[in-house]
């Protein structure tokens, strides 16, 4: 995105070495086939269980009704719980099984590591 700016910022021919930069950037950036699994994993689990309901913990609840139905009873706010990953009930219908995680980070190219937002808990 920045590289972008630069050409719309400055120009060309100018903003070529930004283009190179990212180019070389992205060329040394760690590589990763994880989220293509994650992701693959994620579309045929939809395929699956098309039918499957988003739990009510998350779910919103914009009118009294919903609320009466139990929607978003429960919901954790992740700014407002420290930034804690995941919720207790999870985030999965339950017919995917519970704890499922479709991401796995023994997926990425060594050293490469995943670092999550500074004080997360999980």
């Amino acid at each position: 995105v920045a590289a972008d700016a630069a050409v719309h910022a400055i120009g060309m021919p100018e903003c070529g070495v930004c283009i190179a930069q990212c180019a070389v950037y992205l060329a040394l950036a760690p590589k990763s086939v994880a989220v293509y699994r994650a992701y693959n994993a994620a579309m045929k689990s939809a395929a699956d269980e098309p039918r499957c309901p988003v739990p009510m913990h998350i779910r919103n609840a914009p009118t009294k009704l919903m609320r009466e139905v139990g929607c978003g009873k429960g919901y954790q706010y992740n700014p407002g719980s420290g930034y804690q990953r995941g919720c207790p009930g999870g985030y999965l219908p339950p017919e995917l099984g519970a704890g499922r995680t479709f991401f796995d980070p023994r997926d990425c190219e060594p050293p490469h590591e995943l670092k999550f937002c500074p004080g997360g808990k999980k």
